[in-house]
């Protein structure tokens, strides 16, 4: 059976293993370079870089309770931060990163637009 993780609607593993973590979590000096630009603080990096990894790995952005405690604690970890550094943005925040991700990544949000185009690709393929 394929696991969550290789299937259009993946999710994060519980317990993600150290090799998991240092693949698909590590941040690159890039985009270490373009999360510093968009923030003020050491919550905001970390707020930030936590949304950008768990998108990129995703695709979808997930609930912040839903990141996995090791996630956090590994980017915590490769930014330097301290432990009392929090990860969970406000709501306002979490809007703000979003389109600051989604710019930066060239994805655009799936809208009335996208539903319209969806609509008619489906309907001329059912003819």
């Amino acid at each position: 059976m394929t696991s969550i993780d290789r299937t259009a609607y993946p999710k994060f593993k519980q317990f993600p293993d150290p090799k998991e973590l240092a693949e698909l979590y590590t941040p690159t000096p890039t985009e270490i370079k373009f999360v510093k630009s968009k923030t003020k603080n050491h919550e905001g990096l970390l707020r930030l870089m936590v949304l950008f990894k768990s998108f990129q790995r995703l695709g979808y952005f997930p609930h912040p309770e839903q990141i996995p405690i090791a996630v956090i604690k590994h980017l915590r970890s490769c930014l330097k931060l301290q432990d009392s550094v929090k990860a969970i943005p406000s709501e306002r925040q979490r809007h703000t990163y979003k389109n600051i991700i989604r710019e930066y990544l060239g994805v655009k949000q799936y809208d009335k637009t996208g539903q319209r185009l969806i609509a008619t690709i489906v309907a001329d393929a059912a003819k």
